[in-house]
């Protein structure tokens, strides 16, 4: 009987010390405010009928409306996971759903625009999956976001993305549209403006301007607070030795979704080509994730560096190009390559191959001769092969520039590189 007294007393002192150690570790860390709020930028703006104090934040709340009054009010909210949504003057939104899981993994954000006068302006910066969701409704339709920035502007009944995509719904139809990138869409006939229109006729510059000086500055404190805690965000070096091929099912659903954690602590999809080491980083994330994620997650997290192609070429980031290519060539059987003419059209493309060929002649060396024509291989597509063809064309006009030996010699690699490509 003793012992067994004894025995169950020195479980109580072990489980208490657990507790102990648990609550120490409670208290001690580091606490991260997961709250949202709004905060008044300039003139008047209101929530819940209550007068907004200019450059004090309010908390937000479910339910919560806020109204922004006229003469150039603005008001920013600061969702919990790092995204914004700017009010210009004489909007109205109420907050329909705010949830953000403590790891970032499940984010929902639905908000609704009230009364007859509006514009936003919203800058996503987390990955939304495909448990959550970052929506905005607005005349009988609603916008559902990825990873973008967007304007809606009801005073002259456009949608505008700038960045990335969404997908939009008329709530009465039920019918569902995808807006690219400077792709401009009127709300009024749901079809899309040619954007040199749109520029002329339709955009309020003055808004843009505004937002386009504040985004630079919001990007400017992310990257600020992103590289002074990259260190304990970056989880990447901890699962160098790990064979993910080895893994259990469980084993590489709990892997999944600490990285995928990890991931969100980056603000991805802030991060660019122009971004350096950080958007290998964000790479090396997705490499990985989409190797660990359930199929019906895979293309989301793929679907963004398809974006990031244009951007690469157009800064001449050859690493980054490839570091694209590679990835979603080694995910085919997700990403339809043929859908690359849904983002890039055939016109842009043959203009940045000009682009590239007369940086390629300023620039020539012999040693960047594989990256150049790496460069040329991502595009698995008839308006590319196309564009190749042009591109041998125009090459064959600039002979003076390199004896007949080395312009065969590139042409032979070229090309053999193509069909290999082709035959694949």
């Amino acid at each position: 009987m003793f012992k067994m007294w004894k025995s169950a007393k020195i479980i109580v002192i072990i489980l208490l010390v657990i507790i102990l150690l648990v609550g120490l570790q409670w208290i001690l860390k580091p606490k991260v405010d997961r709250n949202s709020y709004v905060t008044l930028i300039k003139w008047t703006a209101y929530i819940n009928d209550n007068p907004l104090i200019i450059k004090q934040k309010e908390k937000l709340n479910v339910n919560d409306i806020i109204k922004t009054w006229n003469n150039w009010s603005l008001a920013i909210i600061e969702w919990w996971e790092w995204s914004i949504t700017r009010l210009w003057e004489n909007t109205s939104l109420e907050i329909s759903k705010n949830q953000i899981s403590e790891d970032l993994t499940q984010i929902e954000i639905f908000f609704k625009m009230l009364w007859d006068s509006w514009k936003t302006w919203s800058n996503v910066v987390s990955y939304i999956g495909n448990d959550s969701y970052f929506k905005q409704e607005f005349a009988d339709t609603e916008a559902a976001v990825r990873w973008t920035i967007f304007e809606v502007n009801l005073d002259k009944d456009y949608l505008f993305v700038k960045k990335h995509e969404i997908s939009l719904t008329d709530l009465k139809d039920k019918k569902s549209y995808t807006i690219i990138e400077d792709k401009p869409f009127d709300l009024k006939t749901f079809d899309f403006i040619a954007l040199e229109k749109f520029i002329i006729n339709f955009q309020d510059k003055t808004w843009e301007s505004i937002n386009k000086s504040l985004d630079k500055d919001f990007y400017r404190t992310l990257k600020t607070s992103l590289n002074q805690s990259f260190e304990q965000i970056n989880k990447l070096t901890e699962i160098e030795w790990i064979d993910i091929n080895n893994l259990t099912w469980l084993e590489k659903d709990e892997l999944y979704s600490d990285l995928l954690a990890s991931y969100q602590n980056l603000k991805p999809s802030s991060i660019s080509p122009a971004d350096d080491k950080l958007y290998e980083t964000k790479l090396e994330y997705q490499n990985i994730l989409a190797q660990l994620a359930p199929e019906n997650e895979k293309k989301n997290i793929l679907r963004s560096s398809i974006y990031d192609l244009k951007e690469a070429i157009d800064l001449k980031n050859m690493d980054d190009f490839k570091g694209i290519v590679n990835l979603l060539w080694e995910n085919k059987d997700v990403i339809d390559f043929k859908d690359l003419n849904n983002f890039i059209d055939a016109s842009w493309l043959d203009k940045s191959f000009e682009k590239s060929l007369d940086w390629l002649i300023e620039n020539f060396n012999m040693e960047k001769l594989d990256d150049f024509i790496d460069w040329n291989m991502g595009w698995l597509n008839d308006a590319a092969k196309k564009t190749v063809d042009d591109l041998w064309n125009k090459l064959d006009t600039i002979k003076n520039i390199w004896d007949d030996v080395v312009l065969d010699d590139i042409q032979d690699k070229f090309s053999n590189l193509w069909k290999n490509f082709l035959d694949n």
